[in-house]
């Protein structure tokens, strides 16, 4: 199948620090790193997370040294080295085969300091794993916790892992057991010197949805959230469905599937990312598609809103329509909030702008938002993946570019009039 989000330029966000509301300036981008293609790795798949040290790390979808003539992919650490710079340090290649191949989706930490991923290849079933690294004296050791391809698991993962309070992972795959149409969601274990994996659900592929991409979010009451791609109603705008924002309820039977929202179109389509959730329980994501207020025909992308009107019932609101001008178009989530309430997005171009955008999205005091874009990276596809805040600075990668056009990792500070 190859790169399943090949060609797609995917900048999801990653948020630990709280700040301002800021203005990047263009002359404030600093290249942190740029990828060789060599054993440091090339085009990173996913954004960056923050170890308490300020230590960030990283995966690259290709790279390393494997079968494969491009490698298998990396994972790196970036680390201040002192100077005012930052240092690489592979802290593993993978060797494809049963160790896994491609990464893919952000990488988590436990409580324990534990790193956990997925791969969208390798292991036996070559159909992905989802490993473990683990810090040590002598450095890291990596464990496969799970090969997906059996007869019993979904097949490819499709993004991130989320972790709860006990340590149990949650993510989903894109086709369900056997590479039948649907997807699924499932749950790793810890438990007796090892890890068991369960299903979760099981995608039927029509009004519940198909395809489901990305990470999950995970409320305190310890439903799940996320998306389908595809699926839900199906009409003149998506043939095959425009996609869907579940629910899943845990419960000593086991969990329920909830369809919370189905989109249709001018309300948006395509979403690809789990939703991500305020205080009051609403939801705020984006879709590829859909809007209608540009040339492409299945329409440049929105950002949408979920209010809970009443139990069980979901209403969605538009907070801004993409227009596939200095806007950008071709969205991706999840969203990330600050600590004001300001949603901060990206879009990865494609379309007749072709740029790559960074947005905000602030409330405003009588009711509804204000968007603007707040950087141009002047080209589409170069911004790829999770972004992070330390203090007032943003930290990135781009799959492509860099002084190798292998992909980088970017420091972006906001203008002196924001600070």
């Amino acid at each position: 199948m190859g790169r399943y989000c090949s060609g797609v330029k995917l900048f999801c966000l990653f948020l630990t620090v709280t700040f301002a509301s800021a203005v990047f300036a263009s002359d404030r981008l600093t290249t942190l790193y740029s990828f060789s293609g060599k054993s440091d790795g090339a085009e990173p798949s996913s954004g960056l997370v923050a170890d308490a040290s300020g230590n960030l790390y990283g995966v690259t979808f290709y790279g390393g040294s494997c079968s494969r003539s491009e490698g298998c992919g990396t994972v790196f650490e970036l680390s201040p080295n002192g100077s005012g710079g930052w240092s690489e340090n592979v802290i593993h290649t993978f060797a494809g085969g049963s160790d896994g191949e491609l990464p893919v989706g952000n990488l988590i930490f436990d409580a324990n300091g534990n790193l956990y991923g997925t791969t969208s290849g390798g292991g036996p079933y070559n159909q992905g794993t989802a490993f473990e690294l683990s810090p040590g004296a002598s450095g890291w050791t990596e464990q496969i916790i799970y090969s997906f391809g059996s007869s019993s698991s979904g097949d490819i993962p499709s993004g991130s892992l989320t972790v709860d309070a006990d340590g149990n992972l949650y993510g989903m795959t894109i086709f369900s057991p056997n590479t039948t149409v649907g997807g699924t969601v499932y749950e790793i274990s810890p438990g007796g010197g090892g890890w068991t994996q369960t299903i979760v659900y099981n995608f039927a592929g029509g009004s519940d949805g198909k395809w489901p991409y990305g990470s999950l979010t995970l409320d305190a009451a310890g439903n799940l959230y996320g998306t389908a791609s595809e699926g839900g109603i199906i009409n003149s705008n998506c043939s095959f469905g425009c996609g869907t924002v579940f629910r899943l309820s845990s419960s000593s039977t086991g969990w329920t599937f909830h369809r919370i929202f189905a989109f249709a179109g001018p309300d948006g389509s395509g979403p690809i990312s789990a939703p991500i959730m305020d205080k009051a329980g609403n939801l705020y994501g984006t879709t590829r598609y859909g809007g209608g207020k540009c040339s492409s025909s299945s329409g440049c992308g929105v950002i949408y809103n979920l209010a809970e009107t009443e139990p069980g019932a979901w209403k969605a609101f538009l907070l801004h329509v993409f227009t596939d001008a200095a806007d950008g178009a071709d969205p991706f989530g999840p969203l990330i909030f600050d600590g004001k309430g300001n949603l901060y997005g990206t879009t990865a171009g494609s379309g007749v702008a072709d740029i790559s955008t960074v947005f905000e999205v602030s409330p405003v005091t009588t009711g509804g938002s204000t968007f603007q874009t707040i950087y141009s990276f002047g080209i589409a596809n170069v911004v790829a993946f999770p972004v992070l805040f330390k203090s007032e600075d943003l930290f990135g990668c781009t799959e492509l570019g860099g002084q190798h056009g292998l992909g980088s990792v970017f420091q972006l500070a906001p203008g002196e009039s924001s600070r």
